[in-house]
């Protein structure tokens, strides 16, 4: 696959349906755009666009990142992770290639927001794209607009200055087709990561696996996580992109909390992803979850551990409820938070922004 052209390792990787794979791409282009994705950090997709585009790179080093210095990869990793130099170079040919109206930048930990500014000149409208917490690195002013799903990161990018508006995620019907038709159902499950920003989560984890033998963990590997917690019982290894959808797809009843951060707003991509799939959500009680879901209708919401395991106990008992719930959530979710629905509400707000999108 390394070897293969651009165009086939990018329908493979949209295919694998790994992060938001070519949702934001396809769903502009419904509504008229055009519009593509660059995965930066994919070193043999980037170095197989820079082999068929070799004109747009004359003078640049197309040195394989892999062959570079490798205490020198491992000091970016630790103290500020950002974009190998091979890779900016490409990045910027095909910035300066396609000659984008608006760069949207989904990764503001590891692509600077000057490089994007430096590559499009001042005809492209700069776009960041962020819901977790913003090191200190980042420089924000470099940006000519903010995205975030998260309200109180918004108001806090405003009162620092910076254009900045509230989008909220979404999903794409696309992922449907990993649902599986194997007979293997789960009962209760959580997709997700554990770090230090996720206190809460933890907390409701660890009470969900001591007393619930029907609740599953899957994420990134958690061995920084003490030996005697009871999440290590529960875990059952990673899921990404389809092995993930088609998990939550045959899940019964997926788990949702926030990372600590989101204070008491509801925003994450579980919200989407679970309902999307079929799945009854049972999420923490967020003050504005209500401008997304109706709670109790479409959602089950919970505001402590302990009321979150006696919810589970409830719903797995009511079968007919859970069906019921999980129908109305999918449903909302189909109807009202896909990434057609997002991309509308996007190009309004680039236009009032100044961008000029063909």
């Amino acid at each position: 696959m390394k070897a293969s052209s651009y165009v086939t390792q990018m329908r493979a990787r949209n295919d694998s349906l790994f992060g938001t794979a070519d949702f934001y791409s396809r769903a502009f282009t419904s509504i008229g755009c055009q519009a593509c994705e660059v995965h930066a950090n994919n070193d043999p997709m980037q170095m197989a666009w820079a082999r068929e585009h070799s004109q747009h790179l004359a003078g640049r080093s197309l040195i394989p990142p892999f062959l570079k210095n490798f205490a020198e990869r491992a000091r970016r990793r630790i103290f500020g992770r950002q974009l190998d130099g091979t890779l900016l170079n490409i990045l910027s040919a095909q910035i300066r290639h396609y000659e984008p109206d608006v760069v949207l930048n989904h990764d503001m930990y590891l692509i600077p927001g000057l490089k994007l500014r430096q590559a499009a000149g001042s005809r492209a409208l700069i776009v960041g794209q962020i819901a977790s917490p913003v090191p200190s690195h980042i420089k924000l002013s470099d940006y000519d607009l903010l995205l975030s799903s998260l309200p109180n990161l918004v108001a806090g990018f405003r009162a620092a200055g910076i254009p900045a508006e509230l989008c909220r995620l979404a999903f794409d019907s696309q992922a449907q087709k990993a649902a599986s038709a194997q007979q293997m159902r789960y009962g209760v499950v959580f997709v997700g990561s554990l770090s230090s920003n996720h206190g809460r989560r933890f907390q409701l984890l660890e009470t969900l696996a001591a007393s619930c033998p029907q609740f599953e963990l899957w994420g990134p590997r958690i061995n920084h996580v003490v030996e005697s917690s009871p999440l290590h019982a529960a875990y059952k290894g990673e899921a990404w992109g389809a092995d993930m959808y088609s998990l939550l797809g045959r899940a019964a009843i997926t788990v949702n909390i926030h990372i600590d951060m989101a204070q008491d707003h509801a925003n994450n991509c579980r919200l989407y992803e679970a309902t999307g799939m079929g799945s009854l959500l049972l999420t923490d009680d967020q003050r504005d979850l209500s401008d997304i879901f109706i709670p109790g209708a479409e959602v089950v919401t919970f505001s402590s551990p302990s009321e979150c395991l006696t919810r589970v106990q409830e719903l797995l008992q009511d079968e007919k409820l859970r069906q019921r719930i999980a129908k109305a959530g999918q449903e909302k979710t189909l109807a009202t938070h896909t990434y057609v629905n997002r991309a509308s509400e996007m190009l309004e707000i680039f236009t009032r922004h100044g961008a000029g999108i063909s």
